[in-house]
Parts: structure tokens; sequence; C-alpha cells
């Protein structure tokens, strides 16, 4: 049964997390974030070892800072994308044109790269994400640029 409504509970999943959230879709994203593999999010899953999902892929990619929000000013910020229990092929990409990636954006280790982003003109908030991919896996950061 799907992850919330089965043998598996929102709470219990928060719990595994070290999460408090109040939504499925909060700690699903917080489990994400934490590396757990998120096919297991809508399949399936009777126990917390196959939400986990390890036992099927070892290998995780993690990716930190996964929200940015920042003011209208130009400006970077790093970030990290971790892979734990092997190699896994990832690649960081953008989503606007106001973002843009420069470092290593792909390997198959540990690795960090930043983000530069324009400054605002307003009069409204913008909002992008960069995405790492692997393994028809993604992880992703938000990024708010306030005006």
């Amino acid at each position: 049964m799907p992850v919330g409504t089965g043998a598996i509970t929102l709470q219990q999943v928060c719990d595994e997390i070290g999460g408090a959230q109040t939504s499925l879709q909060n700690c699903v994203d917080d489990a994400n974030s934490a590396g757990y593999d998120p096919t297991y999010y809508t399949a399936p899953a009777t126990s917390l070892a196959e939400f986990r999902g390890y036992d099927d892929n070892p290998v995780n990619v993690t990716l930190a800072p996964i929200s940015a929000i920042r003011s209208a000013a130009a400006g970077s910020f790093g970030l990290t994308t971790t892979v734990t229990g092997g190699t896994a092929a990832w690649t960081a990409t953008d989503n606007v044109s106001w973002i843009t990636l420069t470092g290593t954006t792909s390997s198959s280790s540990t690795g960090s790269f930043t983000c530069n982003y324009t400054s605002n003109p307003g009069p409204s908030t913008r909002f992008g994400t960069i995405t790492v991919a692997w393994s028809g896996t993604n992880r992703t950061c938000s990024v708010v640029q306030n005006p």
C-alpha cells in the first residue's frame, strides 16, 4: 500500500527521517532530501525497510542545501552533492535563465558546484529549481529570489 494509507503511516515515515511534518508532501520532501528512495513514496511499501529502499539501491545521492531564499541583489551560493554506497553518475541542471551553474556539474562521486543568480528587477518574487539527476532519481534545491 502507498505510504500513508496502509501498513506505513505518515508518522512512521516522519519518525524515520527525524521530521515532525504534518503533511505527506512535506514528509516526502524531507525524505527525498535525506536520501530515501522516492520510488517507495507511492509504490506499495509494507515496511520501513522497504520504504528506505536501500536493499534495492544501495547507492544514494543527496543535495545540500535543498532550498535557498535570496534578496534581489545578484549573488551566488555553493551546493554539495554527496554520493554514498558506491558511485552514481549525476548531473546538475537549472530550469531558469537567471540561474547559471558553475564548477563540477556532473560526476560519479561527491562534488560541489556554485549557483550564480542575476539581480531580480522585480516587482515579483521569482522561483527556480536546481536538479541533480541520477539513475532516474532527482534531488532538488528550490531557489526563491525576492524583488
